[in-house]
C-alpha cells in the first residue's frame, strides 16, 4: 500500500489529495518560485497574446500533421487562454 504524503488526505475512494503547498514544494526547491513567477508576470504583462501565439506556433510545428488541430480549433483554444 502506498504511503499518503504528509499533510495530504485520502478521499473515500482512496485517491490521495496533495495540498497545493506540497505540489509547489516539488518545483520550488530553492524557494524562489513565487518571486520568479512575479518577475515573469511583470515581463509578460499586456503581452499575453504574444505568448499564446508563440506557444501555438511552436506546438503546431512539433505535433505530427495527422494530430494537428484545424485552424478553427486553434483559434478557439487561443480565445480560451
Amino acid at each position: 500500500m502506498s504511503k499518503i504524503p504528509t499533510n495530504s488526505a485520502a478521499d473515500i475512494d482512496g485517491a490521495v489529495r496533495i495540498s497545493l503547498a506540497e505540489r509547489l514544494s516539488a518545483f520550488d526547491i530553492d524557494g524562489t518560485l513565487v518571486a520568479d513567477a512575479q518577475e515573469i508576470a511583470e515581463v509578460v504583462d499586456e503581452r499575453e497574446h504574444e505568448v499564446i501565439d508563440a506557444f501555438w506556433a511552436h506546438y503546431l510545428k512539433a505535433v505530427p500533421i495527422a494530430l494537428r488541430p484545424d485552424a478553427a480549433a486553434v483559434e478557439t483554444k487561443k480565445a480560451e487562454s
